[in-house]
């Protein structure tokens, strides 16, 4: 269930157009309290290139009503980088891949701890620990489990991995 908006200030009038696009009454809808459907979302996410100027403004509106200005930052940290075993072509990470990126294994607790302080000096909201990989192995499962609750200890961070 979606919450109840707050109440509509000035800023949320549409700049005046001779028409009103599709997006800005959906924007609109939103704002009054309507959750999209499913065939809305899709809509959405199929619009065409050339009504991406008045998505984003239309989105623009209802972020703006819900999160004021402020942005929330994820600090990404790559912990293991360049050995995936999959062949995907598009992906620098893949085994078949000859991009020169850095290549290595799951890093140190040391490395992984550093990364959460760096985040947290950023003002990040969640540190996300990721792997070149199809999954992680159970190993590297353990080292992720064991290393987060002290994450959580010692920075105001949420963890995703």
């Amino acid at each position: 269930m979606i919450p109840p908006p707050p109440p509509p200030s000035a800023t949320d009038v549409l700049a005046t157009n001779a028409t009103v696009s599709r997006w800005q009454t959906l924007a609109s809808q939103v704002l009054e309290g309507h959750a999209l459907s499913a065939d809305e979302a899709v809509e959405v996410l199929a619009a065409p290139d050339t009504d991406v100027l008045d998505l984003l403004q239309a989105a623009f509106r209802v972020r703006r009503r819900y999160f004021g200005r402020k942005v929330q930052l994820y600090f990404l940290m790559n912990a293991k980088s360049g050995l995936c075993p999959e062949d995907c072509t598009y992906c620098s990470q893949s085994k078949d891949s000859t991009a020169e990126i850095p290549r290595y294994n799951l890093l140190r607790r040391d490395e992984l701890l550093a990364g959460a302080a760096a985040a947290a000096e950023r003002h990040a909201k969640t540190y996300c620990i990721v792997i070149s990989a199809r999954g992680p192995s159970e190993r590297e499962m353990a080292a992720v489990e064991e290393i987060v609750p002290q994450i959580k200890q010692q920075h105001d961070l949420d963890v995703c991995a």
